[in-house]
């Protein structure tokens, strides 16, 4: 039962990885290092048509992603969390591209250390990562570019 399981999931990626690499979002996405065929995959599907947002914070609210606001009267938070109120699978798989890109692309491993300087914790700096990530994959799915990583 194992291996057909098994040969049933090789085949359902294989077949994935066609669809995306048919797509022009797929491959625009693909070039991004850390996206793989799988996240690619699911940040595509859940994003659908890039036009229907018109800026990279409706795609970030869309995620999950957008700080909560917290006032009362005159006192507004300046420390708050992320609202949570998207999807979970685009949140997720731009966390799991944000957790390694920042160890394979200069510009992202720069804005990290420079939160970290800053005395951001390791995490915090992550949802940074996340934030940039999505205004490049918002840029690049508008522009119909693929990534060009900094040297």
């Amino acid at each position: 039962m194992i291996r057909f399981y098994q040969s049933q999931i090789e085949m359902y990626n294989k077949q994935i990885e066609v669809e995306l690499n048919e797509t022009e979002y797929g491959k625009i996405i693909t070039s991004i290092p850390g996206v793989g065929i799988i996240t690619g995959a699911m940040i595509i599907s859940e994003i659908g048509d890039i036009n229907n947002f018109t800026s990279p914070d409706q795609l970030l609210a869309f995620a999950g992603l957008d700080p909560s606001v917290y006032q009362s009267g005159e006192f507004e938070a300046s420390h708050t969390k992320i609202t949570k109120r998207g999807s979970k699978y685009l949140r997720w798989a731009f966390h799991q591209v944000s957790s390694g890109i920042w160890k394979w692309d200069k510009t992202f491993k720069d804005y990290y250390l420079k939160k970290i300087n800053e005395g951001k914790h390791h995490f915090v700096a992550i949802g940074h990562i996340d934030k940039k990530l999505i205004r490049v994959i918002f840029s690049l799915l508008k522009n119909k570019q693929s990534f060009i990583p900094q040297k």
